[in-house]
């Protein structure tokens, strides 16, 4: 495992992934995302023509978890089971369609649940896999860092 730096935000640990660039301006970009686990071998993500982690942005008041359920809802149609906390990073990158970011964001893995509704967000496919299959195809530089520490943790947590 790399040797990271943390540090403090809201009060809570988060590792550093990428770090600020001094003459670029970042916005910050609060999300929650979760990684699907379906059993030893197969973990999902989803592609709308690239390739990330289900979840995306926090809004004004939300917790984590009630990001992610509703981004569940919004992306899938589906329910989460059992969110656990994975991670939590920071990672300064840069988005084709959002500019400079300062991502701050906790990662969770769950099950998937019950179909609730017909997701809003239409062009977002749920692709199921092997870690190692995602790991190159991941937009952003700390979803890669993450499944690469499922990947060495994966044991702990039933997945290969």
């Amino acid at each position: 495992m790399l040797d990271l730096t943390t540090i403090k935000y809201a009060n809570k640990n988060y590792k550093l992934i990428c770090k600020k660039h001094p003459n670029i301006n970042y916005k910050t970009r609060e999300c929650s995302y979760v990684i699907l686990i379906e059993d030893k071998d197969r973990i999902a993500i989803v592609n709308d023509g690239k390739y990330f982690f289900l979840g995306g942005g926090k809004e004004k008041e939300e917790t984590e978890l009630q990001t992610i359920e509703r981004e569940m809802l919004e992306e899938t149609g589906y329910k989460i089971v059992n969110p656990q906390l994975f991670d939590r990073v920071i990672s300064y990158e840069y988005n084709s369609s959002r500019g400079y970011l300062k991502i701050v964001a906790s990662i969770y893995i769950a099950k998937l649940g019950n179909k609730i509704c017909d997701p809003i967000e239409k062009d977002h496919k749920i692709m199921w896999g092997k870690i190692n299959d995602f790991i190159p195809l991941m937009y952003h530089k700390y979803q890669k860092f993450i499944l690469k520490e499922l990947q060495e943790l994966g044991e702990f947590y039933n997945v290969r």
